[in-house]
């Protein structure tokens, strides 16, 4: 099986669906977080290509499903009338703010651009959570920025990374292209449940034969994920070569405290 196309994606949901999972945005995770039931966090960080996030979001429609799509506020991401048709479908929207890294870690100058770029989405839609861009290569954490979780101040309920308690719900990411990458550098969780896994076949067997625990978060980057066969090629040769400059990046300053 080809991994990373959309048919695959649907297969993939489809699964969670037959083994029980309530599939729902981060928007709603308060009112289930105390069950026993299983519950399923869908959520998305649309990093580039938006189109790709609305094919994803109009496929999530039509099979009965609302996630939570974090874009970053750039140029060629933060396109206004896409970002409303995929709220019109019923889904969440939220900022995946890299001010701080942008800033290089000036809180004064990261806060201000946070501020200015939570009015644009509010333009648009209800924004009550918040996702930090990874930023591989900057020695800057995004979610460095906050002291005391001042992003509460502006009506935000919750940082994805910050407020959700990972030994209690098993974080699962396709950053790298692959499950649980090792190439992946902050878009993982240092304590909290873990699942050894690389392709969607194998989580779907998770799934399947019942493993896997009751509450689950899953990050789906939408670029990554397509049945255009030239597309696909193209983004699985782009993130290989991610992948091989991160390595490198990693190996040259993994001694230095401020690279971990």
């Amino acid at each position: 099986m080809k991994d990373f196309t959309l048919d695959v994606y649907e297969q993939l949901i489809l699964c969670i669906k037959r083994s029980g999972y309530t599939i729902i945005p981060y928007r709603d995770w308060p009112f289930h977080s105390d069950t026993d039931k299983r519950v399923l966090l869908l959520r998305h960080d649309v990093d580039d290509y938006p189109t790709r996030a609305l094919e994803m979001a109009e496929l999530e429609c039509r099979m009965g499903i609302y996630s939570s799509y974090y874009f970053r506020f750039t140029k060629e991401v933060f396109q206004e009338n896409l970002l409303r048709s995929i709220y019109r479908c019923g889904h969440e929207i939220g900022y995946h703010y890299e001010t701080f890294s942008l800033e290089k870690g000036d809180r004064e100058k990261a806060l201000y651009k946070f501020v200015k770029a939570m009015e644009r989405f509010r333009e648009i839609c209800p924004v009550q959570t918040i996702s930090p861009h990874g930023s591989p290569l900057s020695s800057y954490d995004n979610r460095d920025q906050w002291i005391d979780k001042e992003y509460k101040s502006w009506g935000i309920q919750a940082d994805v990374t910050l407020d959700t308690d990972f030994n209690q719900i098993l974080y699962l990411t396709d950053t790298g292209r692959s499950w649980n990458s090792p190439f992946n550098r902050r878009d993982r969780v240092e304590e909290g449940l873990s699942l050894d896994i690389r392709t969607t076949s194998e989580l779907m067997a998770g799934f399947e034969t019942g493993v896997l625990p009751n509450k689950i978060m899953i990050n789906v980057h939408p670029q990554r994920w397509t049945n255009s066969v030239l597309t696909w090629h193209r983004e699985k040769w782009v993130q290989q070569q991610k992948n091989w400059i991160k390595y490198v990046f990693f190996q040259r300053n993994d001694r230095d405290p401020k690279q971990e």
